[in-house]
């Protein structure tokens, strides 16, 4: 919709020319005359065709940016497309790897714990992959959204784009191959014994407050990594560290005292938890466990879309 300037008439009012007795400053209200009228100075009354103008500018302001936001939602769509179509091209076997990896992965941690330590029993396989898989999908959207401003270092100094939409190219990428392996992980539960139940249902607002949760660190960290490219490096030990405080291997109900506070303040263990007790035990997730998430990450992404906003210009100068 193209919106034009309204071609209203606007005459300017004739005004008696006069010496002031009294004036006030420009915009401080009435100016007494001579003749005992009182006329409102311009900057305080604006005529009517200044009303229409400037409510046809705010209009056109507010349709342009509504289409801004379409085109990167468009632009987010495409991205998360091109990178999954460019890992298919690349690999040989293609798309298989979206599901070899994860699996390959997992196994490795079930030969450690499961083989060679002897932890856990007969349910410590369903146990183990339900925490792999919630995990394996923060890490890694966590990992590439922490330096997806940095890998896009060549096309940032050359077109404007908002910084976030690197973050969530990476995050909705991640998130789709989770997906994959996140049925795989249902059909292997429906093979072994487990039935759905109606708690089922109560998986997705627990998917929901964990995308909020990537969604804020990935941001938040991508938003600070190109003013500390060292930062990197902290956030990949920091993440390794809150893999194994995380409960993926152990539950973290067995724990008590100091190591059980200290443990929860991981906001990825009441989600594992949830995830656990949805699929393991058709169990409701506790809704406290999960408030607890949503505070946690939404002062997160404020910080980020914040931090993102303010130095959005300066991005392309830190970056070398």
């Amino acid at each position: 919709m193209n919106l034009v300037a309204p071609s209203v008439p606007c005459r300017r009012a004739r005004v008696r020319t006069a010496t002031p007795l009294r004036a006030r400053r420009a915009g401080s209200g009435p100016v007494l005359l001579f003749n005992g009228r009182a006329r409102f100075n311009r900057s305080t009354a604006a005529s009517p065709c200044r009303r229409l103008r400037r409510l046809w500018f705010n209009t056109r302001v507010l349709a342009e940016s509504g289409r801004d936001r379409m085109e990167y939602r468009e632009l987010v769509l495409y991205g998360v497309y091109t990178d999954l179509r460019t890992e298919v091209a690349r690999r040989f076997l293609g798309f298989a790897w979206w599901i070899l990896e994860p699996v390959m992965y997992m196994a490795v941690f079930y030969a450690v714990f499961g083989l060679g330590l002897r932890q856990g029993g007969a349910d410590y396989v369903p146990f183990l992959l339900t925490g792999m898989v919630a995990w394996k999908w923060f890490d890694g959207s966590v990992r590439q959204a922490s330096n997806s401003i940095l890998a896009n270092t060549s096309l940032i100094q050359q077109i404007f784009v908002p910084k976030y939409v690197f973050g969530l190219i990476q995050i909705l990428t991640n998130t789709f191959k989770f997906l994959l392996v996140l049925l795989l992980l249902l059909g292997f539960l429906v093979i072994t014994g487990r039935r759905p139940s109606l708690e089922w249902f109560s998986l997705l607002p627990v998917l929901l407050v964990q995308f909020l949760l990537i969604v804020s660190l990935g941001l938040l960290l991508g938003a600070v990594i190109p003013f500390m490219h060292d930062l990197k490096m902290l956030v990949d030990n920091a993440l390794m560290l809150m893999m194994f405080m995380s409960g993926i291997f152990f539950d973290a109900k067995s724990l008590s005292g100091a190591a059980s506070t200290l443990f929860r303040l991981n906001p990825m263990v009441p989600l594992i938890e949830a995830h656990r007790a949805v699929l393991l035990h058709n169990a409701w997730p506790h809704w406290g466990d999960l408030g607890y998430v949503v505070l946690v990450s939404l002062p997160m992404l404020a910080g980020a879309l914040l931090l993102l906003r303010y130095f959005e210009r300066q991005y392309p100068k830190l970056i070398y």
